[in-house]
């Protein structure tokens, strides 16, 4: 049987078709299959990867690899297709002609999972993007076309700069490879963990493979004969068994060198035998049997059979006959009793020892002597994890003052102040008491330390602050809330108080309908842009708070689309004067021009609202050290000191007053901040009061690296959203 193609080989369309015979027999599905890569050489035409060879090579090996998992034709002809909708602007319209619905929705949830953004955090992080990346794909199928397209990524990932490949790596490794070990891809795991290593840990992972070079003719002969030696034993006691053999990954062993902290050559599970028997009582058998196949001693063993819920004590032996014949004799003795016993004990120990392990203040035990015999996690960070089995330490030796030293020993049942000796010379100082402890019958310990850094006291402060600040949170809300009705309640009353008007008036009567729709569709037509646009806000702020908002990014005019927007407000603004300027006519940026239509017109919105008459809001856009500045300048009432530290907030409203010329929301702002700091940008304010504002966006002056070719020069300005954003503006009406 052939071999399948290994990373470096190279692969074409028909090492694909000819994978994906060997187990796709009706002719309609490779039709399909073929079809899919007819279209992506005319879509991706031109396009090139960061190595300088054609896109479609990756998509080839994406579908290959997926083939050598014996995946259906569906989910091939997804793993080929998988870029077109965010490459080549193919519309799912055209998708589902073309392909059907089933494909087209495979292409998009692999598209939906590559724009979620990944953070270098912490552990808990990673899980969470784990669960979130299996719960966005409703389709396993998604999940396999993700891991043919990362595999083949990380295979080519010499091309990118060195802190893209850093980033790539760490985020395959603590997101994907989870993931694959959970749906028993052992192979594309361990391929995936090796590739993050030799990236992550260059150094370590090229002496790790040379090692394992060095050594692989010596470990091919002792594993052969390992299996010769466990094979006939198990065919001499009539087992029913199979044997895998299978070679430790470079980063399994990577691993084991640093957590174990082991050289290589103290390592000694470099291949592993994996046999597998029909039972639970067979495996503790034949583990004895192979212990004593290279041992003359006997064996002892405790072994737990969960379906007759008991526990017995093992015994092994290796018996000699006379005429050098050897058997293996096992007694089973019933320790059940004795077992669970022992283990309550050692649980109850457990639930004690978490107790007092997440206490916050040192506990410190010492025997008759003075010397320590135990600490809690807390004391271990201040003065060192101690083996008492090697080595006695007298606590009173740690006091760093002779004279404080005297007054500790004196000290019984009172609180006293002094300093300890710690790691590298370092003293802190404490606060203790000391406490006696009265019965010794059943304990080696003579007194209890209970002990605490006075700067820990610092933290527990700084805590009641931060939980002032979020009661202050709160009572912002609050208040926002109770004004947030006014939103609702005003335009409600005046499209009520329209409607009762219109429930008035004689059908029949055409001028009179005629009349009232004149005079009154801009007033309804105002408030329901105003309820448009709060709810609007509200769904978007809870969106950030979750950070569950899309971003759709591509490569934009940026001086067109703000020069658009500006214009478009400006007509309306007839008694303060827009000035737009630009260093250039043309600036091409990656950026979600929705979201930016959305920020420019609220902070555009907030200059005309707080403005006098007859002033003037200038409108600048320039670009200093790789960056995109837009420049909102007004000279309007100008913002207070204590206010613009707390601009961006959510819920905070300038003015609560609800008077008609500063109402508002409270989030506009706020939604503005997030949605620059999704464009990895930042927006900034100065302003004095009485003489004005400048407000200033920050963009980074970069494109999306695979389209060069796809630049949506023009990007069609929706004027419903900058209506509503305008709606509570009244003189723009």
């Amino acid at each position: 049987m052939k071999e399948f193609k290994k990373a470096g080989d190279k692969v074409t369309i028909e090492d694909v078709y000819e994978s994906c015979r060997r187990y796709i027999t009706n002719e309609d599905d490779m039709k399909l299959i073929k079809k899919a890569y007819d279209y992506i050489m005319v879509k991706h035409e031109g396009q090139k990867r960061k190595s300088g060879e054609p896109y479609t090579i990756h998509l080839i090996w994406v579908a290959y690899i997926l083939s050598t998992l014996q995946t259906g034709p569906l989910t091939i002809t997804a793993g080929l297709l998988h870029d077109v909708m965010e490459d080549c602007d193919v519309s799912r319209e055209e998708m589902v002609k073309e392909f059907g619905e089933e494909v087209t929705t495979l292409v998009e949830g692999v598209t939906k999972i590559s724009k979620m953004p990944f953070k270098d955090e912490a552990d808990v992080y990673a899980e969470n993007h784990r669960k979130i990346y299996i719960a966005m794909a409703k389709d396993i199928r998604v999940i396999l076309i993700k891991f043919a397209d990362r595999l083949h990524n990380m295979r080519t990932l010499q091309f990118m700069p060195p802190e893209k490949q850093k980033r790539i790596s760490r985020e395959t490794l603590e997101v994907y490879t989870p993931i694959a070990h959970r749906l028993g891809l052992s192979d594309i795991k361990t391929e995936l963990e090796d590739l993050s290593l030799s990236y992550l840990d260059p150094i370590a992972y090229h002496d790790i493979a040379r090692l394992l070079q060095t050594k692989q003719d010596e470990r091919k002969e002792s594993v052969a004969k390992m299996m010769e030696e466990v094979e006939n034993l198990l065919k001499e006691n009539h087992y029913q068994y199979r044997i895998l053999g299978r070679a430790k990954s470079i980063y399994s062993i990577y691993k084991k060198m640093f957590k174990k902290h082991k050289r290589f050559d103290e390592l000694y599970d470099l291949y592993a035998l994996r046999i597998i028997l029909q039972n639970k009582l067979d495996c503790y058998s034949v583990l004895g049997l192979i212990k004593l196949l290279n041992e003359n001693t006997d064996i002892k063993k405790v072994l737990e059979v969960e379906n007759i819920d008991r526990v017995f004590e093992v015994y092994g032996q290796k018996i000699y006959t006379p005429n050098n014949k050897i058997y293996y004799a096992f007694k089973f003795n019933d320790i059940t009793e004795e077992y669970r016993k022992n283990q309550e004990t050692k649980n109850n120990e457990k639930i004690l020892s978490d107790i007092i392990d997440d206490i916050q203040e040192m506990i410190i035990a010492l025997d008759k002597d003075g010397n320590i015999i135990f600490l809690n996690l807390t004391a271990k960070k201040y003065i060192g994890d101690i083996d008492f089995k090697q080595k006695k330490i007298n606590y009173a030796s740690l006091v760093s003052n002779p004279d404080q030293r005297e007054n500790f020993e004196a000290k019984i049942n009172e609180k006293i102040r002094y300093s300890i000796s710690i790691d590298e010379g370092k003293t802190i100082e404490i606060e203790s008491i000391t406490l006696k402890i009265k019965d010794k019958e059943i304990s080696k310990v003579d007194k209890i330390i209970l002990a605490r850094n006075p700067g820990e006291s610092n933290k527990y402060n700084n805590l009641l602050l931060e939980y002032d600040k979020f009661k202050e949170h709160e009572r912002i809300k609050n208040n926002f809330i109770i004004n947030l009705s006014h939103e609702f309640i005003t335009p409600i009353n005046v499209i009520f108080s329209v409607i009762q008007l219109l429930e008035n008036v004689d059908i029949s009567d055409k001028d009179q309908l005629v009349s009232i729709y004149s005079k009154y569709k801009k007033p309804v037509k105002v408030n329901c842009l105003r309820i448009y646009r709060t709810i609007n806000n509200i769904i978007d702020t809870l969106r950030l708070d979750y950070e569950n908002i899309e971003m759709n990014f591509k490569n934009i005019n940026i001086v067109e689309l703000v020069e658009e927007i500006v214009t478009y407000i400006a007509k309306y603004s007839n008694n303060i004067n827009i000035i737009f300027d630009t260093e250039f006519e043309e600036k091409i940026v990656s950026c979600d021009p929705s979201k930016i239509v959305k920020v420019i017109t609220n902070i555009l919105a907030n200059a005309i609202k707080f403005s006098p008459n007859n002033s003037e809001i200038h409108i600048n856009i320039k670009c200093e050290d790789s960056m995109i500045i837009i420049e909102c300048i007004d000279n309007g009432i100008g913002i207070s000191e204590e206010m613009i530290e707390n601009i961006f907030e959510p819920f905070l409203q300038v003015d609560n007053s609800l008077r008609r010329a500063s109402e508002g929301s409270g989030m506009g702002l706020s939604i503005a901040k997030k949605l620059i700091e999704l464009h990895n940008g930042s927006i900034s304010v100065e302003s004095k009061l009485g003489i004005g504002s400048i407000f200033r966006i920050i963009l980074p002056d970069n494109c999306l690296e695979s389209s060069h070719d796809n630049i949506s020069k023009i990007y069609e300005v929706n004027s419903k959203e900058i209506d509503a954003e305008l709606s509570d503006i009244y003189n723009l009406y």
